[in-house]
C-alpha cells in the first residue's frame, strides 16, 4: 500500500526562497491523498519547507519523514516546531572501523 505521488526537487539556483518553497507545497497539495512526505536536505531548506508549509496553512496536514539533519540539530526547526511536530527523523548508526594491519 504504498505509492510514491511525486519526487520533487528542491532548486540549488534559487532568487526568491519564499516563492520556491512556497511552490512546492502548492505541488505537494495538488495530491490530494499524499500526506507523507520523505525530506532529506540541509538545515536551511528544511527550515524554508516548514515555513511555507505553515504559511499556507498547512500546520498538520503533512507527515514528514526526514533525516539526521533536523533529527539531531534544532536550528531547522526554530520558530517551526508546530510544522513539524510529530516528525520521523532517521539517524543512520555509525561506528569506527579500524584499519587492518597486515600479519
Amino acid at each position: 500500500g504504498l505509492c510514491i505521488a511525486q519526487s520533487l526537487k528542491i532548486p540549488q539556483d534559487r532568487k526568491d526562497k519564499t516563492i520556491d518553497f512556497d511552490k512546492i507545497i502548492k505541488q505537494l497539495l495538488e495530491t490530494p491523498n499524499a500526506r507523507a512526505i520523505v525530506i532529506f536536505a540541509n538545515d536551511e531548506d528544511i527550515k524554508q519547507i516548514l515555513a511555507a508549509a505553515k504559511r499556507a496553512d498547512q500546520v498538520g496536514h503533512f507527515l514528514w519523514v526526514g533525516s539526521d539533519t533536523w533529527g539531531s540539530k534544532v536550528s531547522p526547526l526554530l520558530q517551526q516546531e508546530d510544522v513539524a511536530e510529530g516528525a520521523i527523523t532517521i539517524l543512520p548508526k555509525r561506528a569506527t572501523i579500524e584499519e587492518s594491519k597486515p600479519k
